[in-house]
Order: structure tokens, then sequence, then C-alpha cells
């Protein structure tokens, strides 16, 4: 089973090292994301439609709100993957050039091979997540260096000549009205045709406009606010699983568990205990 063998959380998002061996569900996040391994079998993901290797001299790159997932084998030997989920203020704050760093352009591709220096400063964080020997104001500094250094190597660059921050959907108001509902009623059982109503649209055009506005499905969409108020809660709060399931609107605690594990990779719990270890 999967398992997660380290993990930072802080104003910087969330650093996770995985022991994966089992899929991962196709999800998208609101965070740059890079994946790198450290360790294990080589493995691929799928970023949009295409599948990219992920070995020890390249790394994955997802861009803002990019559906991904891992079609990891179950057959397949385990892979130790860091992955790092960055958030934009903070990038914002390390280097004012990274204004527009939500765009959904950031990286300019997919999969690229890296630097000793750059596998260098990945392999350190790994090891920080994983025996967390470095103060906070260490961890974050190493982080900052790291996502520096990759953003200049492989990102889309004409951003940076004029900083500007740039409209991360469309200025489509209907789908402007479904995003504020979107987050509006988050921890509610809302349906689709829900959505589609507040969208004055019809099932079908509502999905159509939706993922052309936002590169994601309705659902996807959804389901992402959910991953991203789970985080929230279990490292923000004490509340146990069983609450935080109800409050997130899951039927039972055994339903967000799964919907976690598909969304991450590990169960929540476990996670949750690596992160913050009881002592």
């Amino acid at each position: 089973m999967s398992s997660a063998a380290g993990g930072l959380i802080g104003p910087f998002g969330r650093v996770a090292v995985l022991n994966v061996d089992r899929p991962v569900h196709r999800h998208a996040h609101p965070h740059a994301h890079v994946l790198f391994k450290v360790g294990g079998a080589d493995s691929r993901f799928r970023v949009g439609d295409r599948l990219f290797e992920l070995g020890s001299k390249n790394a994955v790159f997802v861009n803002a709100w990019e559906p991904h997932d891992f079609p990891h084998p179950r057959t397949h030997p385990a892979a130790l993957v860091l992955a790092l989920y960055i958030e934009p203020e903070w990038l914002d704050a390390v280097d004012r050039k990274f204004g527009a760093t939500t765009l959904p352009s950031l990286f300019s591709r997919a999969a690229a091979g890296l630097s000793q220096p750059i596998r260098i400063l990945l392999h350190d964080l790994a090891d920080a997540a994983m025996n967390r020997f470095r103060s906070n104001a260490a961890e974050e500094e190493l982080l900052a260096r790291t996502m520096c250094e990759l953003i200049f190597c492989n990102s889309n660059r004409g951003w940076e000549k004029t900083g500007a921050k740039g409209r991360l959907f469309s200025a489509d108001y209907r789908i402007r009205r479904v995003l504020n509902a979107m987050t509006r009623t988050r921890g509610e059982q809302k349906s689709l045709d829900y959505y589609s109503r507040e969208a004055g649209l019809s099932r079908a055009h509502f999905f159509e406009i939706f993922k052309a506005s936002t590169g994601v499905s309705p659902l996807l969409f959804v389901n992402s606010l959910k991953m991203e108020d789970a985080y929230a809660a279990l490292f923000g709060t004490n509340d146990s699983l069983a609450d935080i399931s109800k409050i997130l609107g899951f039927p039972a605690p055994s339903h967000f568990t799964r919907f976690f594990r598909n969304n991450f990779g590990v169960p929540p719990s476990e996670f949750r205990r690596t992160v913050f270890p009881r002592s």
C-alpha cells in the first residue's frame, strides 16, 4: 500500500515524500506542482493527455489547474516521489518577478532533464521532509532556492518582462458566477445540475463552457476545492477524521479516506501522522 515517507506544511504550501505503489486518480491543484523521483522504481505521470517518464534525472511539471494522474500498475514496484505544491502568493513574495505564477502556462514543458545541482537541491529537500532536521526558516530558504532554479530553467519567461499578474480563468460572467457559488457552497452536497442552473445553461453546454474557461471539468474543480479544505482541516485543526469528514460533506469517514487516498495517494490519517508525529 502507498505510504507517506515525509512531509512539510507551511506558508509555502506543501512538500510531500510519498512511497507510491498504486494509481492516483485524475485531479488538479491551484498550485504550481513539481514531481521528482528520489528513490524506488522509475514511473510515469500523465499530464493532460500525455504520459511522461519520471526517473532519477528529470522532473515532471504541472501548471495550476492542469489535470494529471499517476497510472501506476499495481504490479509495478513502488516509486519514492517528492511532490511540491507551491502557493503562488509565497512564490510572489520570494521574488516579485513571479507575480504571474498563477497563470496556467507557468511551466513551458511537462517534463525536463535536471542539472546535477538542481537534483542535489531536490534530494536535500526530500531529506528535510523525511528527517525534519532543519529549522522552518532553513526549510523555506531551501525550498525558495529550489523553486527559483526550477522556474528559471523550465518556465515560460514572457511574463517576466512585465511582472503582471494574469487572469487565471476566462471572464465569462456565467462561469465566474458558478465559481463563486462553488466556493460559497463548499461542504454542501450540491449536484452539478445545481451549478448548471446557477450558470443558466443546459448541463451539456455548462460542462463545455466550464472546461473551456478553466481547463478542468466541474467535478474536478469541486474535488480540488474539497481537497484543499481537507488539507486545511487536517493540518490547521485538531478535529478528528470523523468530524472533518462530516464538515466536508462525506456520508461516512471511510468515504473521506477513500476520496483523499484516490486524489493524493495515501490515507489522510497517515499523512497527518507523518507531518505531525505525536511524541
